[in-house]
């Protein structure tokens, strides 16, 4: 009987292509060893897009990390990976540059309204135009369509995410930040939510005490159950005068433990979570925020939607 199985990985660039960078080392590393022992280590060469991960322990219900590495590119982490005896696990890791920089080359608030009416109409209201947008940072245009396609793609009480959203701005000064967006929304959004918990506990309401120490203003808070690239939405205790209630919206890189080693971090070098870390882990999720990663300092392949 088979006791190893394979791990055939794909590995993609910042533009969502398959891979036609530099030479790519792959480690399968058991987290769970006080080592952290390297089950397999391989190195994959320049112009090659896929790698064969062969004769991987498999026999006891192992799970494993996958870490991609290439020079110039942030590391790629991967779990957890479930190899099943005499089978073979298919997986995709991407690759994002040091130095990552958006295209918006397929960008426009016509495509925006086409695909995101209501995250259209919740810059438009705030006053805010195209040429607005896009004179943000790259990392606070990044943040937002990060955040837009992750609520698009995330069911609230069987409506998407982002039809909760009415107004960027939720009465905070720069609204639009490279980790979080502020914005008023629907006043039972957070009722919606605790539906949706109901049904089939994608999310879990948190301790107002321990949100109040992240998310000053915010008590009210859900985290999305899933290992990396959570959702976390966080609301006011009332509606505003406007009927609508402040929501502070952001995606954690981790969820649980792990996250709040990542919010110590951030804390101590006074830097915010990298919204083209989360691009990554959204690709990992199968999904497409509305811009795309240059390459090389190339424009990338167009956005999808």
């Amino acid at each position: 009987m088979a006791r190893t199985g394979e791990v055939l990985l794909g590995i993609y660039g910042p533009d969502r292509k398959p891979w036609a960078g530099g030479a790519v080392t792959v480690q399968l590393l058991d987290p769970f060893s006080q080592t952290k022992k390297v089950a397999a280590r391989r190195r994959m060469k320049a112009g090659s897009d896929s790698l064969l991960v062969e004769k991987i322990p498999a026999d006891a219900g192992q799970r494993y990390s996958l870490l991609v590495s290439a020079d110039g590119f942030e590391d790629t982490g991967l779990y957890p990976v479930k190899p099943e005896p005499g089978k073979r696990l298919n997986m995709a890791a991407m690759l994002v540059p040091e130095k990552a920089k958006p295209n918006l080359e397929e960008f426009s608030y016509a495509a925006l309204s086409a695909t995101s009416p209501a995250f259209h109409a919740a810059l438009t209201g705030a006053g805010m135009d195209e040429a607005q947008f896009r004179a943000l940072k790259p990392e606070q245009i990044a943040g937002a369509l990060n955040i837009e396609a992750k609520l698009r793609n995330t069911l609230i009480a069987g409506s998407q995410g982002i039809d909760f959203i009415r107004e960027i701005g939720g009465g905070v000064p720069d609204p639009i930040r490279p980790d979080r967006i502020f914005a008023y929304v629907d006043a039972d959004m957070p009722a919606k939510v605790r539906e949706e918990i109901r049904e089939d506990g994608t999310f879990r309401e948190l301790d107002e005490s321990l949100n109040e120490a992240f998310h000053r203003g915010f008590p009210i808070s859900f985290k999305q159950q899933v290992t990396f690239g959570s959702l976390q939405l966080s609301f006011a205790a009332a509606a505003s005068a406007n009927g609508l209630l402040q929501a502070d919206i952001d995606i954690d890189l981790l969820t649980d433990v792990g996250h709040f080693g990542e919010v110590f971090l951030n804390y101590l070098l006074k830097q915010k979570t990298n919204p083209f870390t989360v691009y990554r882990l959204l690709f990992d999720q199968g999904i497409a925020p509305m811009y795309t990663v240059k390459v090389k300092g190339k424009a990338s392949s167009a956005a999808s939607a």
